[in-house]
């Protein structure tokens, strides 16, 4: 269980946004729904570990988070940017976060989920931003981790790829997952 409690930033003296309490627990995705600029991608950061320039406290399970154990086992984060080598192939991508989590088994069926079985010798940097989304997806279930951050992950999906991402998210959730969506829609 992740909890979030009296979370707020400040950014050049200015309050993006203040005392924003919740828990999510197992089984369960919480939708951050926002204007530009309302601290959607902040917050998800602040979650993940990736910034520290905040109030409130947060809990993994009820104890203060340890980040190295927590980022490491527990988040999956995704945001703007794809966080994959366009150099490399999709399954050269794919490889190099298997061998961050030990996860190896995933890769298959994280191909088979979104669709990219022709595609895995193709590098990155060949591929549509749509397709190079559903390679950033199929990382998330390679990473194995409880509790997703997804800033905008629909960007640059066509309908297919926003069904497949709809079905992954479910199977997700019913196996005791947890999820947190960034999303204008």
């Amino acid at each position: 269980m992740l909890s979030c409690v009296n979370i707020g930033l400040e950014l050049d003296n200015k309050e993006i946004f203040s005392n924003v309490s919740f828990s999510l627990l197992p089984n369960s995705i919480y939708i951050l729904k926002g204007r530009n600029g309302a601290g959607k991608t902040s917050l998800l950061k602040i979650i993940a570990g990736l910034s520290k320039d905040y109030t409130g406290k947060l809990l993994w399970n009820n104890k203060s988070i340890n980040y190295k154990e927590y980022c490491k086992r527990s988040i999956g984060y995704l945001g703007h940017e794809n966080a994959i080598k366009l150099d490399l192939s999709v399954i050269d991508n794919l490889i190099i976060w298997a061998d961050l989590k030990d996860n190896h088994l995933l890769i298959p069926p994280a191909i088979g989920q979104f669709k990219l079985e022709e595609m895995v010798d193709i590098k990155c940097k060949d591929l549509s931003k749509g397709w190079q989304k559903r390679v950033a997806l199929a990382r998330m279930i390679v990473g194995g981790s409880k509790l997703w951050l997804l800033d905008e992950p629909e960007a640059n999906l066509d309908e297919e790829g926003r069904e497949l991402l709809l079905k992954l998210l479910q199977v997700k959730i019913s196996s005791g997952g947890m999820a947190i969506i960034a999303s204008h829609n």
